[in-house]
């Protein structure tokens, strides 16, 4: 996993005392049962709206002009947008608005589609660097193996892809079981939804893990899913009948409210549904 800017930009943390991997970010990235550790701790004790922006982002830089189009309003919608489920705190609204514009009048330049969370992903990498402090100070207390094995077996799984995959399994996949219970209720909590998501893509897309789950729960930044939305969406089919209009599920790639709730529609596509 590489995330270039943090390269040259990155600060290491506890400088008095090495953490090894979760030293710094940077450091982090490189070690996947390192990150699993760092993001079950997360996930167990903070909000991880800016960890899973920042990972699902880079990911996100991937995609070609087209697909980046489609994956940018899925994400600025579900963590940037006033009222998004999994809002970042520390990203104001003119950082927002400015996405907002790029989406609506530049959005077939693929140059700027790769680059609109730049300054997104520097305010969530802010409050990252402070999760991971705080990690620290959990582990200089002796509490480390709380959220995951012993620095020894972290160590050994480095040259050791089947331990690295085992502690991942281990401490990550119980964090879906909550997730898994809820996205198929009628009515879903769109917070525990977004973070299903979310956590759905770093497990397949970062750690390549394939759970018996994989086909109920919709993914970022991925290339075929409208199927398990829409099926999420409307229990069995794409399209209805209501008072004689007909409504098909509908992906959306700027900000639309709805003429119901007059909310923004937003989230991983197809979104809503639109009257044909």
């Amino acid at each position: 996993m590489s995330m270039e800017e943090d390269d040259v930009s990155d600060q290491e943390i506890g400088q008095l005392e090495d953490h090894g991997p979760f030293q710094s970010l940077s450091r982090l990235w490189g070690h996947h049962a390192h990150l699993a550790v760092f993001i079950n701790y997360v996930l167990s004790n903070s909000d991880p709206s800016s960890l899973l922006f920042y990972l699902i982002t880079d990911l996100y830089k991937e995609g070609n002009a087209k697909e980046m189009r489609k994956w940018a309003y899925e994400i600025h919608s579900s963590f940037l947008v006033p009222g998004a489920p999994l809002r970042l705190q520390n990203v104001d609204e003119n950082v927002a608005n400015e996405i907002d514009d790029v989406l609506l009048k530049e959005s077939d330049k693929e140059e700027i589609l790769r680059k609109i969370f730049w300054k997104a992903r520097n305010r969530a990498k802010e409050e990252l660097n402070e999760q991971l402090t705080h990690f620290q100070q959990k582990r200089t207390a002796g509490l480390a193996t709380i959220f995951g094995p012993t620095d020894i077996s972290l160590d050994e799984s480095i040259s050791d892809k089947t331990r690295e995959t085992k502690i991942i399994e281990t401490y990550l996949l119980p964090k879906m079981d909550p997730y898994l219970e809820d996205i198929e209720k009628e009515q879903v909590d769109l917070r525990l939804f977004t973070t299903a998501a979310g956590l759905a893509t770093i497990l397949i897309k970062i750690f390549q893990l394939r759970p018996g789950w994989v086909d109920r729960v919709p993914t970022f930044v991925a290339k075929d899913k409208s199927n398990i939305k829409a099926r999420l969406l409307t229990g069995k089919t794409r399209k209805m009948t209501i008072r004689g209009h007909h409504f098909v599920a509908h992906q959306y790639f700027t900000i639309t409210y709805c003429n119901h709730c007059q909310h923004i529609i937003g989230g991983i596509g197809p979104q809503g549904y639109l009257c044909s």
